[in-house]
């Protein structure tokens, strides 16, 4: 009985070691399991992913995105500086779908250019003596969502509070 019970515990650390690894190599900030996933209703999907119906929680709001993004943004504001936002958009017959996922920043703007299309960029607020972390994300076709395609670190340097700009790996992006 003791033999059982010991081959069953060496099973289930061997499955959490596994599984906790394999997810810290592989995971992004911007994994979400809503992203890709519609709704009849933006109301739907907000109720979906926050667990509760709009306008109960006064700190998880909807508001529209601004032009150039179409869509709204599901955004929870618990945090005290940077924000949770999900953005859902309308997709052929009428469903709400959720393509863009930002784990944390305080402001997010798009900006369209004839060359690369809509680019939507996040920024966090820093705390005193950090940097400020900016997200870049672009439409990938194939996935018909967003993806980051950049990120950097802007820290003001100097009596004169100059910004250096340093490009860092989207995948190791903290807040």
């Amino acid at each position: 009985m003791i033999g059982k019970f010991l081959k069953i515990q060496v099973l289930i650390v061997a499955t959490f070691v596994g599984a906790t690894s394999h997810a810290s190599s592989n995971s992004s900030p911007f994994a979400n399991e809503f992203l890709g996933r519609c709704f009849p209703s933006v109301s739907d999907a907000f109720q979906v992913i926050t667990g509760d119906a709009v306008g109960q929680d006064e700190n998880i709001v909807v508001a529209k995105a601004d032009v150039p993004i179409k869509g709204q943004w599901i955004v929870d504001k618990t945090s005290d500086h940077n924000f949770q936002w999900y953005l859902v958009e309308e997709r052929s017959g009428l469903r709400q779908c959720v393509s863009l996922y930002i784990p944390f920043a305080s402001e997010v703007s798009g900006r369209l250019t004839s060359k690369l299309g809509l680019t939507v960029v996040a920024k966090t607020q820093a705390s005193p003596g950090f940097s400020v972390v900016i997200m870049e994300f672009r439409r990938s076709k194939k996935l018909d969502r967003y993806v980051p395609v950049s990120c950097f670190e802007e820290k003001r340097v100097g009596s004169r509070g100059a910004v250096t700009r340093k490009e860092i790996d989207c995948l190791n992006v903290s807040n």
